[in-house]
């Protein structure tokens, strides 16, 4: 607290002095700079320290690499833990020192769901997809030979395997089951008229009459009788016919609208990997597939690749499946359109998963780090906002440089923030043709390692929060040192 009194302090003083002398310099968003340092951290990298006074908010500082990825060494690493963790930069830092990265400078990445931990944007290392993220639309990309680039993100994630259908049938009829055949009656012979005693009986109409009538109404009787007999004895005799339930197989196809991404509102078709998690995370009534691959490797997916699976389980009214290093798993909520599709997977299939670009844009990426905003791009400002705050932001100058970008603020007399405007055209000041803002607020800070001065990167802003806030992701410039024991770079300072 004492230093921050007299850091506010000295920094009066200079305001004051700047009053009565010249040779400050503009810059535009932040304002007056009153003294600026720099520092060569590594072959073509650069470290600077800004305090400045802008006209309306106060004081400032600003704090930023500049470093031209075409003319060095140093590499993009977007950091890769587990989807669901969060870390703190130095967290971020350590694993990969420990890895045998040195790690020259780094900041706070994406956007983040703070219950979850997912990004908001899609997140790319090493050529694999980490995440498709919640609500993915612009990335900073990275291509092998660390180019950087803005690109509008356009991934399509599709799902074909094999399904078992019910199909309910009536069998026919066995003809073997028909009633047995009976022997046909001898015709009876008619009466021949000239056997008849007495011919003229035959001819009398009144006695032959009477005699017909009597007969046939016996023979009524009797036919009536005999037919409702066998009509009810048919039709206690008479079954329905038996139905059988068949299963027929078809290609199913559907598309994964989110990878690593927990379960939300739209109960669409989730994929996980062990990148996400031990387990799915998941609850309630939910269908879940589990997918073997051959390896690790096997299980990662890329822009324009294909993976190929086998079904090993359908859990149909289960959740939070657990995720093992070589599986995948197909997830959706137990009354979404695609639950009975899922169910109906055949263990032992085999199933395809698909990633296609559609605007050929992210084949190339080796490294890409999802955004917040795009403050500046195609010589348009893209936010107009004015409320001021720590901020963290990324930009590309036309020749290629990058800057990674820290502004401190809501701390009165030591640094007030900047709106999202002023932050764009600082960043334009320092030459960018490209500015978008990452994560900011509590979240905003920057590691740097100043040759001759700091053993590893040392955080080189004041969090707003007071200390380093744990974040889903970060962008850090690393060189590989694994295996090499020999002093490099080495840079001495007064």
């Amino acid at each position: 607290m004492k230093n921050r009194r007299f850091t506010a302090v000295i920094t009066a003083v200079i305001m004051l002095l700047s009053i009565f002398l010249t040779g400050f310099t503009y810059q535009a968003g932040i304002g007056t700079v009153y003294y600026e340092t720099r520092s060569e951290i590594y072959d073509n990298a650069t470290y600077h320290e800004l305090l400045a006074g802008h006209s309306t908010n106060g004081i400032e500082r600003a704090y930023f690499v500049n470093v031209d990825m075409q003319s060095t060494d140093l590499k993009p690493y977007v950091f890769e833990g587990e989807v669901t963790g969060t870390y703190t930069l130095s967290t971020m830092i350590s694993t990969l020192e420990e890895e045998g990265y040195r790690v020259v400078a780094g900041i706070n990445g994406d956007l983040f769901d703070t219950s979850s931990g997912v990004s908001k944007g899609l997140t790319i290392h090493d050529g694999k997809i980490k995440t498709s993220g919640y609500a993915p639309e612009y990335v900073i990309s990275f291509d092998e030979d660390g180019a950087a680039s803005l690109q509008k993100v356009n991934l399509r994630y599709t799902l074909k395997g094999t399904i078992n259908v019910p199909v309910v049938i009536t069998p026919p009829e066995d003809p073997t089951e028909s009633e047995e055949p009976t022997e046909p009656e001898e015709p009876e012979e008619s009466e021949d008229p000239t056997d008849l005693e007495d011919p003229a009986e035959a001819e009398d109409p009144g006695e032959s009459t009477e005699t017909t009538e009597s007969e046939d109404l016996s023979e009524s009787t009797d036919t009536t009788g005999t037919a409702d007999a066998n009509e009810l004895i048919s039709t206690d005799e008479a079954q329905e016919p038996e139905q059988e339930t068949v299963y027929i197989q078809r290609e199913f196809n559907a598309d994964i609208e989110f990878f690593n991404v927990p379960h939300g509102g739209a109960k669409a078709v989730h994929l996980f990997n062990r990148q996400y998690a031990p387990s799915t995370k998941t609850s309630g009534n939910c269908v879940e597939v589990i997918l073997a691959t051959g390896s690790p490797e096997d299980a990662e997916l890329t822009v324009g690749g294909t993976v190929t699976a086998t079904v090993v389980e359908v859990r149909n009214g289960n959740s939070n499946a657990p995720i093992g290093a070589s599986q995948l798993v197909l997830s959706t909520a137990g009354d979404s359109a695609y639950a009975e599709q899922l169910s109906q997977l055949i263990p032992g299939s085999e199933i395809e998963i698909s990633v296609y670009d559609g605007s050929g844009n992210l084949s190339n990426s080796r490294e890409a780090i999802g955004i917040y905003y795009v403050l500046y791009h195609n010589g348009q400002f893209g936010s107009s906002g004015t409320n001021v705050n720590p901020r963290t932001a990324i930009g590309i100058k036309p020749d290629g440089t990058l800057l990674l970008y820290v502004l401190d603020g809501r701390q009165p007399g030591f640094s007030e923030g900047l709106g999202l405007t002023d932050t764009a055209r600082h960043l334009v000041d320092l030459g960018c043709s490209t500015v978008v803002n990452m994560d900011g607020g509590g979240s905003s800070v920057i590691a740097v390692r100043e040759g001759g001065l700091d053993s590893q990167p040392v955080t080189k802003n004041s969090p707003s929060g007071q200390k380093q806030r744990k974040t889903t992701n970060g962008l850090l410039l690393v060189y590989d040192q694994r295996g090499d024991s020999e002093a490099a770079h080495l840079h001495t300072y007064p």
